[in-house]
C-alpha cells in the first residue's frame, strides 16, 4: 500500500498537468533559449471577434524580404499562439497569414538571448476564388 501511495504521489501532478492540457487550460511555460539565440512568440486573433485564429500561417524573413524564402515558419495552433525559437540576432519581418484574412506584418529587431512577443489582430479580406482558379 506504502509503494502505491508513493507511485501516486510521483504520478498525480503529471496526470494533473496533462489533464488540463487537454480541457484547453493554458499552462504556463517559459520557453528556453540556447546562449546567445533569439526567438518569437504570439497570437492571432481575428480583429472583429477577438476569437483564436488556429492554424494562421507564421512567416520569418530576413529583413527586408527581397522576395527570399521564409527563414522559419509555423503555424498557431487552436489558442491561436506560435513560437519560432532558434533565430540568430537580427533584424526579421515576421508575416502572419490565413485565408479570408488580409496578412499583416510588423519588423522586429532582436538583440542576443532576447524572446520577443507578438499580437496580430487579422481583418477580415474577402476573398475572390478568380485568384485560385486556373
Amino acid at each position: 500500500m506504502t509503494r502505491t501511495i508513493r507511485y501516486l504521489i510521483a504520478v498525480l501532478p503529471a496526470l494533473t498537468l496533462a489533464g488540463c492540457h487537454r480541457a484547453g487550460w493554458a499552462v504556463p511555460f517559459a520557453p528556453v533559449q540556447p546562449e546567445g539565440r533569439v526567438g518569437v512568440v504570439g497570437q492571432v486573433r481575428d480583429a472583429e471577434s477577438g476569437h483564436s485564429i488556429a492554424g494562421a500561417g507564421i512567416r520569418i524573413y530576413r529583413s527586408p524580404p527581397c522576395g527570399q524564402p521564409p527563414l522559419a515558419e509555423a503555424r498557431a495552433d487552436a489558442l491561436g499562439t506560435f513560437q519560432v525559437l532558434d533565430l540568430a540576432p537580427g533584424t526579421y519581418e515576421v508575416e502572419a497569414v490565413f485565408v479570408g484574412y488580409r496578412r499583416m506584418s510588423t519588423s522586429i529587431a532582436l538583440t542576443s538571448g532576447q524572446l520577443d512577443t507578438l499580437q496580430f489582430a487579422l481583418p477580415h479580406e474577402r476573398v475572390h476564388m478568380s485568384e485560385y482558379l486556373p
